[in-house]
């Protein structure tokens, strides 16, 4: 999934990131590696702050890490893609390629009830 844009609503599209089910099993560094290897950059998703090293073992930051269950799931399963406003049309086109290939042989595995439609189109 990308970016939502709900009903009533404009994004901004300051960043446009990739959100996709574990049952991928997909990791974000083994997206970010294949995708390097076409010359796509990308940026990890953002670490819920919790996570950081800085706050290792802290109580406040165990307690986050157990309320914030949302954040400590999407976190390994997305990536930032390249958003920059000079970007190409073939750029975007190429880029959108490139990810499709990381998923489909995994669309391949799911089994047909897992197949659900998505509101927002895939990259």
């Amino acid at each position: 999934r990308l970016n939502a844009e709900p009903d009533g609503l404009r994004n901004a599209f300051w960043m446009v990131s990739v959100v996709w089910d574990p049952a991928f099993n997909v990791t974000k560094t083994g997206l970010m590696d294949r995708l390097r290897e076409k010359g796509i950059e990308t940026r990890p998703f953002f670490y819920p702050l919790s996570s950081l090293p800085a706050y290792a073992g802290t109580a406040s930051a165990n307690a986050a890490a157990t309320r914030n269950t949302t954040a400590y799931s999407l976190s390994p399963r997305a990536v930032n893609l390249p958003s920059a406003l000079c970007l190409t049309q073939d750029e975007v086109a190429f880029v959108c390629e490139e990810v499709k290939k990381v998923f489909q042989p995994a669309t391949a595995k799911k089994r047909p009830s897992d197949a659900r439609p998505s509101a927002t189109p895939a990259p």
